[in-house]
């Protein structure tokens, strides 16, 4: 069977850790996991050692400063090489451009950026790619329903204020992509939502304590809560999706690298997915 090669980007951060390894100890060896990762140009180590099969595995940094010169052996060495991307939220419309001019498909979990760019970067390339704000696959199934109601039943709700709370371990510099998404399709279902700057990122352990999280999990979370209330103040309704650690995101993750390869395989070029469309696959 030929291996799917695959190049985690952001190490030694923790999602690209979680996918590294997970990856690795995946039952079927489906993958071959490239010992490189871009990095941004703030991280001082040149490289890293993770344990992968009870073996030491050094996995060398690149960073943005000599990404152009290594680029040609990456494509090289490992000509059906797959990204994916948990790097930092100001370098994914740059690292788009980057995987585009080199051919190379690509998995983006990283947040932030322009999304819109992003998507036409990806359109007017020759390949294709995945790109979500939330890589699991429980809350993009709620996103799914949530968007199935704004493109049904549209201004249903019309008047409706929006409220949303989110919160993340300290290190997320930015606001939740998937709030904001989920505050997207309501405004569709005529609420009131004012864009990601009105959403109330919590990033302090004694709010996020009272909010729900648990202690062991404040360095890795994802707490939402989504309240709407109507004209009135006569009806009020809300929803909420938690997440305690990465693991369903590591998970999303590897489901959308088997897509994504399914689609490089049929040679599908110019095509940006979303983790919806790795569900429906």
């Amino acid at each position: 069977m030929k291996k799917t090669q695959v190049m985690v980007n952001g190490l030694p951060g923790k999602m690209a850790t979680m996918v590294v390894k997970a990856l690795a100890h995946d039952k079927d060896q489906r993958y071959e996991i490239i010992p490189l990762s871009f990095t941004g140009p703030e991280i001082i180590e040149s490289y890293t050692v993770l344990l992968l099969n009870n073996k030491g595995v050094q996995f060398d940094f690149i960073k943005p400063s000599d990404r152009l010169e290594r680029r040609h052996e990456i494509s090289h060495k490992w000509p059906g090489v797959i990204m994916v991307d948990f790097t930092l939220p100001d370098a994914t419309n740059e690292n788009c451009d980057f995987y585009c001019q080199n051919g190379w498909p690509f998995v983006m979990g990283t947040t932030g950026g322009n999304r819109d760019l992003l998507t036409e970067t990806i359109i007017e390339s020759a390949i294709s790619a995945v790109i979500s704000p939330n890589m699991s696959i429980p809350i993009v199934t709620m996103m799914s329903m949530i968007e199935y109601a704004a493109t049904t039943f549209p201004d249903a709700l019309k008047g409706f204020r929006l409220c949303i709370d989110e919160s993340h371990q300290a290190g997320k510099k930015d606001k939740s992509g998937t709030a904001h998404k989920i505050g997207e399709n309501l405004k569709l279902l005529g609420v009131d939502y004012q864009g990601i700057d009105s959403i109330n990122d919590i990033r302090d352990t004694v709010r996020q304590i009272l909010m729900g999280v648990p202690k062991a999990d404040l360095g890795g979370h994802a707490y939402h809560n989504y309240r709407l209330l109507s004209p009135d103040d006569t009806v009020q309704l809300g929803f909420l999706h938690n997440v305690n650690g990465r693991d369903t995101y590591v998970d999303g993750t590897l489901k959308a690298i088997d897509f994504l390869a399914k689609q490089v395989s049929e040679d599908i070029r110019g095509k940006c997915f979303s983790m919806i469309d790795v569900l429906k696959g």
